[in-house]
């Protein structure tokens, strides 16, 4: 199971939604959280945070119980997703200018941190593409639901931004299998749902993403999302079962970067030398790791900023903009510029209204 990391609480207030829906469909609190090794006292505090597996087991046990298609269950949970569920970055994209100001936000946040399916967007002349794909190899029992969830959430939180039903939809493209939930996205997007060999798409006119939203407030906007990042990357109190890594990576957030190795040794007890053959140990270096933590913070840069790629690997610590790049490139597969042009969706330039003139 990949690394779990979300804004503090979402994880948790996930989890309760799919209870409450559980419990909408006539299952129990018990019977929801069976096999999770959560009961429902620890379930109402506020600082507890499930895991990615705790979460995907409560999914089965909703699928399992209910005899209703998984698609369909997916997208009825989905649909009760509403923006403040989502904390801070919910409220941002609530301020935020246009529908494509919005789907910015979520894709940057989505790259940032876990997400139970591959979330892409592309955008191509006129067109702009929203797709929904599912990680197989931790969710293939349940897959179906976890697309459809996030499809409805996605034109739920549509509706939220913009205050109508989602407009300017070109085609639509599922890989699910149950027809009444069919004929409802096509009711519901007023267009032909094509099958997909896999996930869900939607394929949007990209001048409908350019009306102003109601609620739009850029500064409010800029200040919400900053907000929701910084407190994801606070320090939180060190795991004793997490590996040697991820115990030098929590001391180097801890004092932003400024400790050099021997004063991470000093604060593990241990020698310069001996941390460093530990880290060995587990196939990294001191160099690959700090690399590693600079690329991460290098991400959200390019992503939420125009400044020009000399700047951000500056900002981050590198000597030049040729090490980054060869850094970047080597952790992530892509150059900063790849990067920034797959997680940054496209401005498009609102279509000039026709003039008219008369004679004189």
């Amino acid at each position: 199971m990949r690394r779990y990391q979300r804004s503090p609480g979402l994880a948790l207030e996930q989890c309760r939604l799919l209870v409450e829906f559980g419990k909408l469909k006539g299952l129990s609190t018990e019977s929801c959280l069976k096999n999770t090794n959560i009961d429902d006292a620890i379930f109402q505090e506020t600082t507890y945070e499930p895991t990615a597996s705790q979460e995907l087991q409560i999914i089965r046990n909703i699928t399992r119980l209910i005899s209703e298609p998984a698609d369909r269950l997916g997208y009825e949970a989905g649909r009760r997703s509403k923006l403040h569920h989502y904390g801070l970055i919910g409220q941002a994209m609530l301020s935020s200018d246009n529908l494509l100001h919005a789907l910015n936000i979520a894709l940057r946040y989505c790259q940032e941190v876990f997400h139970f399916t591959n979330y892409a967007s592309s955008s191509q002349s006129k067109m702009l593409s929203v797709a929904w794909l599912p990680y197989k190899k931790d969710t293939l029992s349940v897959e179906h639901f976890l697309v459809a969830r996030d499809l409805g959430t996605g034109l739920s939180i549509i509706e939220q931004v913009t205050g109508r039903k989602p407009k300017g939809v070109i085609a639509a493209r599922t890989f699910f299998t149950d027809r009444k939930l069919i004929l409802e996205l096509r009711n519901q997007l007023g267009c032909v749902l094509e099958h997909a060999p896999n996930g869900a798409e939607l394929v949007l006119n990209a001048q409908s993403l350019l009306q102003p939203m109601p609620q739009r407030n850029p500064q409010s906007c800029r200040v919400l999302e900053q907000l929701c990042y910084e407190q994801m990357h606070l320090p939180e109190d060190l795991p004793l079962k997490d590996s040697f890594t991820e115990q030098v990576a929590y001391h180097l957030r801890k004092s932003k970067f400024s400790l050099s190795r021997d004063d991470v040794a000093k604060q593990l007890n241990i020698s310069s030398r001996t941390l460093a053959r530990y880290l060995l140990n587990e196939k990294t270096t001191w160099r690959e790791l700090i690399a590693k933590i600079r690329i991460d913070h290098a991400k959200q840069r390019l992503t939420s900023s125009k400044l020009p790629i000399e700047i951000v690997a500056e900002d981050v610590g590198f000597g030049s903009s040729s090490a980054f790049s060869l850094a970047f490139r080597r952790a992530t597969g892509m150059t900063p510029r790849e990067f920034r042009k797959q997680f940054t969706l496209a401005e498009i330039a609102p279509t000039p209204v026709a003039s008219t003139s008369t004679k004189r």
